[in-house]
């Protein structure tokens, strides 16, 4: 990623390159329609990215859009490299990977056009304050009129807990050149901290036990550059947005909008925020009670008028996919009776009325496919065996049921739909990049532009021989030549082979990963 204050850092270790699902244009548009925006279509936009590695974002964009225009810049020459590599290998034409510092790009739209979505992940905290002041000139300059900009930061306060971290850990590397061990006396001298300290001071000991986990899960790349780098720059929100206004530009919304809900506080909380002031203001107070870390920020130029309070029937144009399931094993649809749901990131809700629990509940059944809205009110309509059709008010009720879980972040909403097969066909496909990255590269991205770790060693196998040419009976063949070579080794118990090799290509329906044909 990007990073000038240390010109060879990312050429002698390079930053993990992978898929982020909050940047891809479709979930910005959708976002961005939600809110009133007009911006341009996911399959015919042109996108930036400052800071774009290897291309692991930007690569699995630019196989699934590929009527769409992508464009990336890094300073890493190696990464930069290995990307070129990447798109030679996969014959794509519609993305442009670059070397260069992101100082070097003097006027955005003589050298490199107009932009329809910029995307600016894990760069602008880590790098020196010119480059900060120039990301946001080129996101004024070189983003369309309707266009979204996606800045990553650090934030405060979450990140003044986690400075004393940085502070202890580069103290006690900064006599320690080679990476390997910077990265192994870091997380040392975290776990000596954490047991040094006496049980006395509990509250400091369960913080310091409570970050050492939050590093353990970091591989050495991400503590070399994101926690040991030179340059790491938190701010508060409020600090932020007056440094994106002197720039023209103005607060849309966060990529994943369940951070700015107020449902998980008390009724009088919510009453003293809701008159707090404008959304930055709120958005403020929420991080002080949330202790919050890191955001990821949408912007668009000040004059852009918005929709601050989307309106039920905007929900219309929209599919919906299903991101949360019931806590019930058999969901009871009838009237009065409260059932709850789930979101992935433990939001709960509790729902009485019938339309709206054969909504989620529909959407739980066939997820992870999207489903349009009229769709999905026919769908929970039959569920509940009516007679009749949904009437406007049925329409308006399952309208504001979207609105107010989308922001719990129970449901996706996309208007441009991925598409993938719901169910494996008699030849399975899956991308030329998913067969690429199965063979080199540690996880895979699926078409819902998620990273996905396959650990399987069977299913590893069987993605490399999906080309949609293979059936059942060659792969099947394929798979026992690989066993009688010894390259798969897989236990020799369990059910019969055939049908192992069916139950992972459901699997990899489920997860997104079998084109439609």
């Amino acid at each position: 990623m990007e990073k000038s204050s240390a010109k060879n850092s990312y050429d002698l270790v390079p930053y993990p390159s992978g898929a982020f699902r909050q940047t891809h244009p479709d979930h910005l548009a959708a976002l961005a329609t939600l809110y009133g925006m007009n911006p341009a279509p996911a399959p015919t936009c042109r996108v930036l990215e400052l800071g774009c590695a290897s291309g692991g974002n930007l690569i699995p964009m630019a196989v699934s859009l590929p009527t769409a225009t992508f464009v990336g810049l890094d300073y890493s020459r190696r990464e930069i490299d290995e990307g070129l590599d990447r798109i030679a290998t996969l014959g794509l034409a519609n993305l442009t990977l670059r070397h260069m510092d992101i100082l070097e790009v003097s006027d955005i739209r003589t050298e490199l056009g107009s932009f329809d979505y910029i995307l600016v992940h894990g760069v602008f905290s880590w790098v020196p304050e010119p480059v900060r002041l120039r990301i946001l000139e080129i996101c004024r300059d070189g983003l369309s009129n309707q266009g979204v900009a996606y800045i990553s930061y650090n934030a405060y306060p979450g990140w003044h807990i986690r400075q004393f971290v940085r502070g202890l850990t580069r103290f006690h590397v900064r006599n320690i050149e080679e990476p390997k061990e910077r990265a192994r006396q870091a997380r040392s001298v975290l776990a000596f901290a954490e047991h040094a300290v006496p049980a006395i001071d509990a509250l400091y000991k369960a913080e310091l036990k409570g970050q050492l986990d939050r590093v353990a899960q970091l591989t050495d790349e991400v503590l070399l550059h994101d926690e040991l780098g030179d340059c790491n720059q938190p701010y508060y929100f409020h600090e932020f947005m007056e440094l994106a206004g002197q720039y023209g530009l103005q607060f849309l919304t966060e990529a994943d909008p369940s951070y700015m809900r107020m449902e998980r506080y008390s009724p009088q909380v919510q009453q003293a925020l809701s008159g707090a002031g404008d959304l930055v203001v709120t958005g403020q107070y929420l991080d002080f009670l949330g202790c919050r870390p890191f955001r990821q920020t949408l912007l668009c130029h000040k004059q852009v008028s918005l929709q601050r309070s989307p309106q039920p029937n905007s929900t219309a144009q929209f599919s919906i996919q299903g991101t949360c399931s019931p806590v019930s094993k058999k969901v009871d649809l009838s009237t009065g009776v409260v059932e709850r749901f789930q979101s992935a990131n433990h939001v709960i809700i509790g729902l009485d009325e019938p339309l709206s629990k054969a909504a989620l509940l529909y959407l739980h059944r066939v997820a992870p496919q999207p489903v349009p809205f009229e769709s999905l009110l026919l769908a929970a309509w039959k569920l509940l065996d009516r007679a009749g059709e949904p009437s406007d008010s049925d329409r308006e009720g399952l309208g504001e049921l979207l609105l107010a879980v989308h922001g719990g972040g129970m449901v996706e909403l996309h208007l441009h739909p991925p598409s993938f097969a719901a169910t494996p066909s008699q030849r399975p496909r899956a991308s030329a990049l998913v067969r690429h990255q199965i063979q080199h590269e540690p996880f895979i991205v699926n078409l819902l532009h998620q990273n996905v770790h396959i650990e399987d060693p069977l299913a590893r196998c069987m993605l490399s021989f999906l080309d949609g040419q293979t059936d059942r009976a060659v792969l099947l063949l394929a798979v026992e030549a690989e066993l009688a070579q010894g390259r798969l080794v897989i236990p020799s118990d369990g059910p019969p082979l055939t049908e192992r090799i069916e139950a992972n290509l459901h699997k990899m329906a489920r997860m997104a990963l079998l084109e439609r044909e």
